[in-house]
């Protein structure tokens, strides 16, 4: 065995849990958004439901009562945008965002999605299985 054989096992197995503990500090609501994030933007409206919750507050500007109004929404904007290529992006947690009506949702917190010098807000329940209830470009 070579000198640099173990020494590069070990650098091996070093980053494999490095990683490991990378993905379990992502928080929960951000890999829902994340998620949102890309099956909207690839035409998966179907997934995009799937991770979503009524109420919904769409662009800030009207509220979706129920799941089947939202699923309406996001099979629109599949068949208006199509399947596009994912671009780059970072996601983050953001304070950022503009405030959701309050006595509507009530307990939720905001992720910031940036594709280059543009960004989209995701918001998300706070909860053990969080749910995206709404986004703002």
């Amino acid at each position: 065995m070579n000198r640099l054989a173990l020494p590069f096992a070990l650098v091996l197995a070093l980053l494999s849990i490095a990683r490991a503990q990378d993905k379990q500090a992502i928080p929960a609501g951000q890999v829902a958004a994340a998620g949102y994030f890309e099956a909207l933007f690839t035409g998966n409206a179907k997934k995009a439901t799937e991770l979503s919750a009524a109420p919904f507050s769409l662009d800030r500007v009207k509220v979706l009562q129920t799941i089947d109004e939202v699923a309406e929404i996001h099979d629109k904007i599949a068949r208006d945008k199509g399947s596009r290529k994912l671009p780059p992006y970072t996601i983050a947690p953001t304070d950022k965002a503009p405030k959701l009506e309050a006595k509507v949702f009530p307990k939720y917190e905001a992720y910031r999605v940036s594709i280059g010098d543009e960004h989209i807000d995701i918001y998300v329940t706070k909860d053990d299985k969080p749910k995206v209830i709404g986004f703002s470009d």
